[in-house]
C-alpha cells in the first residue's frame, strides 16, 4: 500500500505543474497530518500492560506510564514536575501536564489528543523522504508510519508496543529523532546556513529531554561532520561548536534546575551504572543523593 501510494503520487505529480512547489508541500503535509490524526484518534484505546483496565472498564496508567503520569500530577498541584526532584525526561511530563490541564483526568480523551499531536510524525517522515529523494518516497514513508501507528494501537492488547496513545516517551522520542534527521539533511545540503546547525543541536537537546539515550547521536554526527567537510576543518569546527551550542541552549535551563535537586542531566548514564552496582551487587561508592 505504501509503494502504491508513492507510485500514484509519482504518476500524478507531473499533472500539478501549475502549483508552486512550496504550496504543494504545504498541502501534502496538511493532508498527511489530517489523515493520520483521523485514523489514530478514531482507533479505540486498548487495555495493555502499561494501561490496564479495571472492573468498571476504566483504564489507568501502570508501571512506567504511572511514573510519568504521577510526575505530571505533581506539577498540576503546584509542586513542580516530579515533585521538584531530579528527572531527566521532563519534556514529555510537561506535555502530560498541559494535556491534564485541558482534559482533566479523562485518560481516553487525553490519549486521543496526544495521538492528534503525534500525527505530525508521518509529516516529518514525508519531509525526510522529500529531502532525500522525492515527494513519492516521502509519501511512501509517511504511509508506512501511519500504518505502523495504527497497527500498534490495534495490537497493544497483545503486544507491549509503543503507540501514539500510550503514556511512554518512545513515540515522542521517535518524532524528536526524525526532526533531528530532517534538520541534519537540510544543514548538510546548505552548510552555509549556520543557523541550521543551531536548530539541529536544539532538536537534539529537546530529544535528550525525552530519552537521554539520544545523546549518543551527538558523537556520531560530529564524527560524520568532520569526514564530510574535510579538508575544510574550520567549517567542521564551527559546525561542531554551533551544534553543541544549540543542544546546550535547550538543555541548560533544566540542567541547572536539576543540579541542586539531584544530579546533572549528562551524568545520568554514569549515575545509573552506579545505582545498578550498588543495588544489585552491593558495591559501595560516592553516589549523589537523587532525592
Amino acid at each position: 500500500l505504501a509503494l502504491a501510494a508513492g507510485a500514484f503520487l509519482l504518476w500524478m505529480e507531473p499533472r500539478w505543474v501549475g502549483i508552486p512547489s512550496y504550496l504543494l508541500d504545504v498541502l501534502m503535509c496538511l493532508g498527511i497530518w489530517l489523515v493520520t490524526a483521523w485514523l489514530w484518534a478514531r482507533e479505540p484505546l486498548q487495555p495493555n500492560f502499561f494501561m490496564p483496565d479495571t472492573l468498571d472498564n476504566l483504564m489507568y496508567p501502570y508501571s512506567d506510564s504511572a511514573t510519568f503520569d504521577v510526575g505530571s500530577q505533581f506539577a498540576l498541584i503546584g509542586q513542580g514536575i516530579f515533585n521538584g526532584q531530579y528527572f531527566d525526561r521532563a519534556l514529555y511530563i510537561a506535555l502530560l501536564t498541559y494535556l491534564h490541564m485541558l482534559f482533566g483526568q479523562n485518560l481516553d480523551l487525553m490519549m486521543t489528543a496526544q495521538a492528534v499531536i503525534f500525527a505530525v510524525f508521518p509529516v516529518v517522515m514525508y519531509l525526510i523522504g522529500r529531502e532525500v529523494h522525492s515527494r513519492a518516497l516521502g509519501v511512501s514513508v509517511a504511509v508506512l508510519i501511519i500504518l505502523r501507528g495504527l497497527n500498534s494501537l490495534v495490537a497493544s492488547k497483545w503486544i507491549d508496543l509503543a503507540s501514539p496513545k500510550m503514556i511512554l516517551t518512545d513515540f515522542a522520542t521517535a518524532i524528536g529523532v526524525a526532526v533531528f534527521v530532517f534538520l541534519v539533511l537540510k544543514w548538510f545540503r546548505e552548510p552555509s546556513k549556520w543557523h541550521l546547525a543551531v536548530w539541529t543541536g536544539g532538536a537534539l537537546g529537546l530529544t535528550i529531554m525525552l530519552r537521554t539515550h539520544a545523546l549518543l547521536l551527538l558523537p556520531v554526527l560530529i564524527f560524520y561532520l568532520w569526514i564530510k567537510f574535510r579538508p575544510q576543518w574550520k567549517v567542521a569546527a564551527l559546525g561542531t561548536v554551533l551544534l553543541i551550542f544549540g543542544m546546550l541552549v535547550s538543555t541548560t535551563p533544566w540542567d541547572l534546575r536539576n543540579r541542586p535537586n539531584g544530579i546533572p542531566m549528562f551524568y545520568v548514564y554514569y549515575y545509573r551504572i552506579e545505582e545498578v552496582l550498588r543495588a544489585r551487587y552491593g558495591v559501595q561508592g560516592s553516589i549523589p543523593d537523587a532525592q
